[in-house]
């Protein structure tokens, strides 16, 4: 469009309106990349997930009591589908902590359970690893090594108490621990911490 103004001769030149097509498809390029980021985003949140839950370890402790096997006592079992990385395990006897080089002191207050021979023992101040399917015992005998049945399993089932921290290899911590679900291994330990002292039991006594 022409108009003269102050004697000058101006050109104006007038847009066309956009149809409603136009109107829709000029935001389109711009929702189809952020469309596209998001996928992979996702895709890629998936794959993360996929890759913790297929080496994710299970590591809980079992308490073997059938004298069919090959042995009887306590076990950490990783039943999951990775290897665990066991930052930390330990043991409390009647109530009390018990260091890793001291676990024969258990077989020293509880002779009378076995027929002469000490049980055998494994626990670690340092980290160790269990492989997924693994079996590791914490403290174990022969069958034919025990002598007094019942108190044998009093003492795997009540008066041993473990707990344990095991980790994946994406760092993520679960803890496990004798008779108790995982979420209550903690209080459980803090209650065992509170104990009063036991009283003394005389290592040649009936258990």
């Amino acid at each position: 469009m022409r108009s003269l103004r102050n004697g000058r001769l101006e050109v104006v030149v007038i847009q066309p309106k956009k149809t409603l097509l136009e109107r829709i498809s000029s935001p389109v390029p711009i929702i189809i990349s952020l469309l596209a980021l998001a996928t992979a985003i996702v895709a890629q949140w998936q794959t993360i997930r996929h890759n913790k839950l297929s080496v994710r370890p299970r590591v809980s402790v079992l308490m073997e009591d059938n004298f069919k096997a090959a042995n009887v006592g306590l076990f950490i079992e990783n039943d999951g589908l990775g290897p665990a990385r066991i930052e930390r395990l330990n043991v409390y006897f009647d109530g009390r902590a018990v260091e890793p080089r001291d676990m024969d002191s258990i077989y020293d207050k509880t002779r009378m359970i076995f027929k002469g021979t000490s049980p055998q023992w494994y626990t670690s101040e340092y980290t160790f690893h269990v492989k997924n399917g693994e079996r590791l015992g914490i403290f174990f005998s022969a069958p034919a090594n025990i002598k007094n049945v019942s108190s044998f399993q009093k003492l795997i089932d009540e008066r041993i108490f473990v707990i344990g921290e095991a980790c994946s290899l994406y760092d993520e911590c679960h803890h496990f621990c004798t008779t108790f679900s995982d979420d209550e291994c903690l209080e459980q330990e803090k209650r065992i911490r509170r104990l009063p002292p036991p009283p003394s039991r005389n290592k040649n006594s009936p258990l």
